[in-house]
């Protein structure tokens, strides 16, 4: 299943390209909302086995250039009740990343860039750990001050106890040297009101891992959650016409947005091998519902169609393409992927024109 993910995650790409439109729209009514001491807009947090009892951790910090600057390192937590185990280590930031994610109009620069427009970096931490014993109950965390001013979906958005908190659990008493699954799409989306909006979260599993998605509260600490003001809940944390979905099998987040808002929302991603839980992690993100003129591009199923999925034996070759199109003739689509990630060995080809087809091979 996670081998062909890359389908969804094409349509939440371009439809992220068809949006830039709107920020500048956002921007004007996030502006005047901003309060410089906040700056959290999302997290993540993941591991990865390098063998025996060795642990590489990876925390990614999402930041609105609007508020103040990045933490210069993170601290870790990582607890075992059974083994009686509760420490920090320190995570330190990875030369080069700070890279901006959202990608403003060319007429308007983003905050990151001493403009207006809603800009967000990307931020990367590490740090390498050797637990001391295998255990059933491992869970590494970390947590950051303050959230966005500019959320409108919670109560007391940016108070100095509304911080960003995520966590990864690990039982490497059931599956030795178990790396979780990782994010490779970013946790911030721009929606069109009235326009349904589908969002993948690209997850991959080095390992193959079996992984079933939940939606949450997003957290403040391990035992405490933010507290939504009502009509937003955690199973409607924007307001939308359809129901807010969550595929349990793929990740795949619909809604259609109805007002404008910023919301948060969390994820929990379980990971199971032979039936048995065996890890998890938690993603923090935003949501932006903004008015807009413009429609979304599509990108369709497998050969053209409403098929999204396909069944293929070991040593067969498949090939198919990805057909985009889009309501407002005028505009140019392109395709961003990130198949290389996901399957290393296959060939991507994108075509030429206005609305090009991907072929997958």
């Amino acid at each position: 299943m996670n081998t062909f993910t890359f389908i969804n995650q094409l349509g939440n790409k371009l439809n992220k390209l068809c949006l830039l439109t709107i920020l500048t729209v956002a921007t004007t009514v996030l502006s005047s909302q901003k309060v410089q001491a906040t700056h959290a807009a999302g997290a993540d947090l993941t591991y990865r086995c390098l063998g025996g009892l060795q642990y590489e951790i990876e925390a990614t910090f999402y930041r609105d250039c609007g508020g103040v600057a990045e933490p210069s390192t993170i601290t870790i937590n990582y607890k075992s009740v059974i083994k009686n185990v509760n420490l920090t280590l320190t995570a330190n930031k990875i030369a080069g990343t700070g890279q901006e994610i959202t990608v403003p109009c060319q007429t308007s620069a983003s905050t990151c860039n001493n403009g207006s427009s809603v800009g967000i970096r990307k931020f990367v931490y590490r740090a390498t750990i050797t637990l001391p014993s295998a255990s059933t109950d491992w869970v590494f965390s970390y947590s950051v001050c303050c959230r966005n001013c500019a959320i409108t979906t919670i109560q007391n958005p940016c108070a100095n106890s509304s911080l960003i908190y995520v966590e990864a659990k690990l039982n490497n008493q059931a599956a030795s040297c178990n790396s979780s699954p990782v994010f490779s799409n970013v946790p911030i989306a721009f929606v069109c009101i009235g326009q349904n909006f589908n969002y993948n979260h690209g997850v991959l599993d080095a390992d193959g891992d079996s992984l079933a998605y939940q939606i949450i509260t997003p957290k403040i600490s391990e035992t405490s959650n933010v507290t939504y003001i009502s009509p937003n809940s955690t199973t409607m944390p924007v307001q939308s016409s359809t129901p807010f979905t969550v595929n349990t099998l793929t990740g795949d987040m619909n809604f259609t947005p109805t007002l404008q808002q910023i919301g948060i929302l969390a994820i929990l991603v379980k990971e199971y091998r032979n039936g048995v839980q065996i890890g998890s992690v938690i993603r923090d993100m935003q949501v932006y519902t903004v008015p807009c003129s413009n429609s979304l591009p599509t990108a369709s199923g497998i050969n053209g169609t409403n098929s999204f999925s396909i069944d293929v034996c070991p040593n067969q070759q498949v090939c198919f393409n990805i057909n985009t199109n889009d309501a407002d003739a005028t505009q140019v689509v392109s395709i961003a992927n990130n198949i290389a990630q996901s399957i290393p060995t296959a060939t991507v080809t994108v075509g030429s024109g206005n609305r090009p087809t991907l072929t997958f091979c």
